[in-house]
């Protein structure tokens, strides 16, 4: 039966707990993160995936540059950096590949609403992370008459009093 890649990506990141201790004997979780050395399986830090939220399975390695998904990791640790080999073994790393028809289309649903739920949950951090900083801005700083910043703008020959009305953009 034919599955979608994305279902199979979708799949792998959902088990990344359990798929990255397997696939690199070395990784040591971190907060949010496995950590490991690079894609040889060596103990270090430089590689990070990601354990939870809207970029969960999705790594890097900040050393090389490279990118990517639990596939290319199932590529690189078990199939010799095949992608193609890694796809048949994801199939049967998570468990789809003896799904039925009516099954493997249950599965694509929740899937669908998982990721639509994972977005919309990294859109409303996102959303609270905007407000915060907002509130930090307005509540937390205050106008520059009197600080040092308008000192520092007088050294630069602007002068607050000649701008003439209430200047509420600059504060301090």
């Amino acid at each position: 039966m034919l599955i979608s890649l994305d279902m199979i990506k979708h799949k792998l990141a959902e088990q990344v707990d359990g798929l990255v201790p397997r696939l690199f004997p070395n990784a040591r979780p971190d907060g949010p993160h496995w950590r490991l050395g690079s894609l040889s399986g060596e103990p270090g830090q430089s590689l990070a995936i990601n354990r939870r939220g809207r970029y969960q399975g999705q790594w890097q390695d900040f050393a090389s540059g490279e990118r990517g998904t639990m596939l290319d990791l199932v590529a690189h640790a078990l199939c010799g950096g095949d992608v193609k080999a890694a796809i048949q073994r994801s199939r049967e790393l998570t468990g789809l590949g003896g799904l039925t028809a009516e099954e493997m289309r249950k599965a694509e649903r929740e899937a669908g609403k998982a990721r639509a739920r994972a977005e919309q949950e990294a859109a409303e951090a996102a959303a609270r992370v905007q407000q915060s900083t907002q509130r930090i801005f307005y509540y937390e700083s205050k106008p520059l008459p009197g600080t040092p910043a308008e000192a520092y703008l007088a050294g630069r020959g602007i002068w607050l009093g000649e701008m003439g009305g209430d200047i509420r953009a600059l504060r301090y």
